[in-house]
């Protein structure tokens, strides 16, 4: 389970984030939240694959994220010798241009270090030994020796490489059992679809909302979910919240304050931002992670106090990490409650 994030970008961002269900991202103007959101999303998006021609971070960043370990994985790595109170360990990405570097530790000692440029791709610890790629984020090949060097493992190292390996096995499903997905800045989408499919990210600007609210409320074992939608909606007047079929079209339709029912109609900005970023929490598993620019994009008071009403109600197994440019909206929330954490950079 992940606990917590860092990232350090020099001369740039700087935060540490302890995962709450909703943790909202302040800051000044060019302080750096989108470009955290950024960051992050380089991060997740690219586990398991070679990152050299896909990150796309300037300069020296480091990235560190904070796993708790449970008994049953604990158990698997007793050949590292890791103390009892050791349930925390700590995988870092440190990227300075065209180098890369990859940490599996504890709060004081490194476990596994792997490092690659251009001219190289090695283990540096608990063994130095070449590997197939070095630039794979914790993927299969990261700890793979290639045909010719082999011999490293007839001096003696086998038990350490194969510790390295169950290592990094956890952290691998610790961190890619769990999607990630970004949202905003801005959320444009037309309040009607050509067609249904199975649909599970609903892209960055929410193109794919409409097809995803026809999909989760078809499905019964998401009628607690749609219920908490549709209670939100009407607070702020839009009733009978529906979608189907319209003209051949997929449409979203709704009651408004008047009593007038519409359907496949222009959408209000608020409304699309808390259509977006509520059904694509909605689609996602327990453990999954939602980064989303903008997440006050047309929000106001009222608006504002909805959403985050139906994020908490939402999102108590998942994580949002938002950034948020009025924080007056902010000082609006009761962050007595558990649900909600800030983090001002």
């Amino acid at each position: 389970m992940i606990v917590s994030l860092s990232v350090e970008e020099e001369g740039g961002v700087s935060a540490t984030i302890n995962l709450m269900p909703v943790t909202l991202i302040t800051g000044a103007p060019g302080s750096g939240k989108s470009r955290l959101i950024n960051i992050l999303w380089n991060t997740f998006s690219n586990m398991g694959v070679n990152a050299k021609s896909r990150i796309n971070w300037i300069g020296k960043v480091s990235v560190m994220v904070r796993v708790k370990i449970n008994d049953e994985l604990t158990s698997k790595v007793t050949g590292l010798e890791l103390k009892d109170s050791e349930v925390h360990l700590e995988y870092v990405v440190e990227h300075n241009g065209n180098s890369l570097r990859q940490i599996i530790k504890t709060s004081d000692k490194a476990l596994l270090v792997l490092e690659a440029n251009d001219s190289k791709s090695m283990m540096t610890h608990p063994i130095e030994a070449s590997v197939a790629d070095a630039w794979s984020l914790i993927g299969e090949d990261a700890l793979k020796i290639p045909e010719g060097e082999a011999s490293v493992l007839l001096s003696g190292n086998e038990n350490a490489l194969e510790s390295s390996r169950v290592l990094m096995g956890l952290i691998r499903g610790e961190l890619m059992n769990h999607r990630v997905h970004i949202l905003g800045p801005y959320f444009e989408y037309d309040s009607k679809e050509q067609s249904l499919s199975h649909i599970e990210n609903i892209s960055r600007n929410g193109e794919g909302v409409i097809r995803a609210l026809a999909e989760i409320t078809m499905n019964p074992k998401f009628d607690n979910d749609v219920g908490l939608l549709r209670k939100a909606m009407a607070k702020l007047g839009y009733r009978s919240l529906r979608v189907g079929l319209f003209n051949g079209n997929l449409a979203l339709g709704f009651r408004d304050s008047k009593g007038n029912y519409r359907i496949g109609v222009q959408l209000p900005c608020h409304l699309r931002t808390i259509l977006a970023v509520s059904t694509q929490v909605i689609l996602m598993n327990r453990g999954d992670i939602l980064l989303v620019d903008n997440l006050d994009y047309c929000m106001n008071n009222e608006t504002w106090g909805v959403l985050m009403s139906l994020l908490a109600d939402l999102a108590k197994d998942k994580y949002i990490i938002a950034e948020v440019h009025n924080y007056e909206l902010v000082r609006h929330i009761n962050l007595s409650n558990a649900v909600y954490s800030v983090v001002s950079i």
